[in-house]
């Protein structure tokens, strides 16, 4: 019950005035937990920072198996760069152990006279002794997820990075109108292109590429990746975790040179229909419910809060009792 009193604890918060996030817990089953912060770098304090950081390089580290953690992006600890940042920690409940993570980045872009705010998918790292509990699907997707609700259900761009044939597949069948997309013929449009385009002209440092990779926009591939922070991330393709869908490891065999250390950029839309097909498989029962009361929540956060706050506008500091 601890999530739906935090949940609840956010909205009162809310209607008093003061400014609202996304910081609460979720029971996933009877043996994880996932906690969410959205842009913490803002408003958390310098001990809660730290006791984050650490738990996502713990757990970077446990996915490196030897090799040293990319240090870039959310693992650096800036709180300039967390407050970019959605984070999505998943903890074994019985140990409180963390064992899995993902780090969204909120691009903010313009398309025309319109801004527009992409969901950067981030890094992803699940604990080599916790693989095969269907962590990746919920760290990308519940976090998405209670975001698109908190957004009043308004869908919303998503893009990923990477050269891991499984990630690949998980985004392509995941979201919505996904390019490239090895799964189905999707053609690119000009917002995908202008969004590509923005995304590496302006933040190649939330995936940790150097600004003088190549882009190649035509197939929206990376090439020579891996020179920008993200160093250590770089695999074979034998290396690479494949997908249960031979045509993704095809795909990516094909498309992307893993000798040089190519990486794909995906982009897609996170609408509702994508979201609970996403999670539909994903959840164990006992956390439909919870996670079912959790975006209620937050749509809450885009339907009252916003009315309330209208007709009892909150106080300055300034005004006199």
């Amino acid at each position: 019950m601890s999530g739906e009193r935090g949940a609840l604890r956010a909205l009162f918060a809310a209607l008093s005035g003061r400014e609202e996030h996304l910081a609460m817990r979720l029971g996933i089953g009877s043996r994880f937990e996932l906690a969410f912060w959205e842009r913490p770098g803002r408003w958390c304090d310098d001990a809660s920072l730290s006791a984050m950081v650490k738990d996502l390089r713990a757990v970077a580290a446990a996915g490196q198996e030897g090799k040293p953690v990319p240090m870039y992006g959310a693992l650096l600890g800036e709180r300039e760069d967390l407050g970019r940042r959605v984070i999505t920690i998943a903890y074994e409940r019985a140990t409180g152990r963390p064992v899995g993570f993902n780090a969204l980045a909120a691009l903010d872009l313009q398309v025309g006279v319109h801004a527009e705010t992409v969901l950067h998918l981030g890094l992803t790292y699940v604990d080599p002794e916790f693989q095969g509990h269907g962590l990746p699907g919920l760290l990308y997707g519940a976090a998405a997820f209670l975001m698109l609700f908190k957004g009043g259900l308004r869908g919303y761009w998503i893009s990923n990075v990477t050269q891991v044939p499984a990630v690949v597949g998980l985004v392509s069948s995941g979201y919505a109108s996904v390019y490239p997309n090895p799964l189905e013929p999707v053609r690119q449009t000009f917002t995908h292109l202008t969004l590509a385009r923005q995304i590496m002209r302006h933040h190649r440092q939330a995936f940790g590429v150097a600004g003088e990779a190549p882009y190649d926009e035509v197939r929206s591939i990376i090439q020579d990746a891996y020179t920008g922070g993200s160093d250590e991330l770089k695999k074979t393709f034998e290396e690479a975790p494949k997908h249960r869908d031979p045509r993704v490891n095809a795909w990516c065999e094909k498309e992307l040179d893993y000798r040089r250390g190519d990486d794909v950029l995906q982009l897609g839309r996170c609408t509702l229909g994508s979201s609970l097909g996403f999670l539909g498989g994903k959840l164990p029962k006992g956390a439909v419910t919870q996670l079912a009361f959790q975006a209620v929540v937050l749509l809450l956060f885009a339907t009252v809060v916003p009315a309330f706050r209208w007709l009892f506008p909150p106080r300055s500091p300034e005004a006199s009792p």
